[in-house]
C-alpha cells in the first residue's frame, strides 16, 4: 500500500524539465577539443550531484588537463545559450499545476546551482512562481554533499516543514532515488530508459509525470480543468 502523502518534493532537470539532453551538448562542447566522449556512463555518475562534484567526476574519469574551477568557468560561459532552449517535459505542468490548485506545500530540491536553476525556470515562471523561496540549489550552503546524500531532501523538508515518513519526492536519478531513501521519504522514479533499473528501492517506477496517479498517495485525484 502506497503511504498516505502531505508534501511533495522534486528534481528538476530531466524531471520537471527537458534540459539533461542540454547538458550533454554543452559537455561534448568542452570535451571535443580534448578527443573525448561523453558517455551515457559518465553522465550516470554526474546525474543529482552538485555542479563541483560533476566536474570532479568527469575531469577525473576522463583524465582532462582542467581544473574543477577552469570547467565550471568553461561550462558557464556556454551554458546560457542553452539553457534558454529548456521546456517542460510531459505530465510536469499539469501535475504542478494541479497540486498548487490543491495547495499541496511543495520545494524544489536540485543539484544545479542558484542562477543556472533561475535562468532554465525564467521562461516558465507562470509555474515556478509558484514556488517562491522553496528551492534549494547545490550551492545552498545547507547541502554540504549533492545526492546521494539526503541534505538537499532534508532541507528542502524543512523549509517546508515536511515530515519526511509523509513526503514525496520525484527524481529521474538513481542518485536521487538513493538520496530521497536515505532522508526516509518516499520516491517516485522517473527514469532515461537507458538507466539499470534492476536494483532500485523506488517506491514506484514510471515511465512519465503522465502516469502518475494522486489518489494513489492520498492526494486529490487530476480533474478534468488540470490540463497542461
Amino acid at each position: 500500500m502506497a503511504p498516505q502523502i502531505t508534501s511533495i518534493l522534486f528534481d528538476n532537470d530531466g524531471l520537471l524539465l527537458n534540459t539533461e539532453h542540454l547538458y550533454t551538448e554543452i559537455s561534448q562542447a568542452i570535451l571535443t577539443p580534448y578527443g573525448k566522449e561523453f558517455t551515457w556512463d559518465i553522465k550516470v555518475k554526474m546525474m543529482g550531484r552538485t555542479e563541483r562534484e560533476g566536474a570532479t567526476i568527469l575531469l577525473e574519469h576522463l583524465k582532462i588537463p582542467m581544473t574543477v574551477d577552469e570547467y565550471i568557468d568553461k561550462k558557464r560561459e556556454i551554458q546560457w545559450d542553452f539553457f534558454a532552449k529548456s521546456e517542460f517535459l510531459p505530465g510536469a505542468q499539469r501535475l504542478l499545476k494541479h497540486l498548487i490548485r490543491h495547495k499541496v506545500p511543495m520545494c524544489v530540491a536540485t543539484g544545479s546551482d542558484k542562477k543556472a536553476f533561475e535562468h532554465k525556470t525564467l521562461r516558465h515562471q507562470h509555474v515556478y512562481s509558484a514556488f517562491g523561496d522553496r528551492v534549494v540549489c547545490g550551492d545552498d550552503p545547507a547541502v554540504k554533499k549533492g545526492k546521494p546524500s539526503p541534505d538537499i531532501f532534508l532541507e528542502a523538508a524543512r523549509r517546508i516543514d515536511a515530515d519526511p515518513a509523509t513526503t514525496l519526492v520525484f527524481e529521474d536519478s538513481a542518485n536521487g532515488v538513493a538520496a530521497a531513501r536515505a532522508a526516509g521519504m518516499s520516491v517516485v522514479w522517473i527514469p532515461d530508459p537507458r538507466t539499470d533499473q534492476t536494483a532500485t528501492d523506488a517506491t514506484e517506477v514510471l515511465a512519465s509525470l503522465e502516469d502518475f496517479k494522486p489518489e494513489k498517495y492520498g492526494l486529490a485525484p487530476f480533474a478534468a480543468e488540470d490540463e497542461e
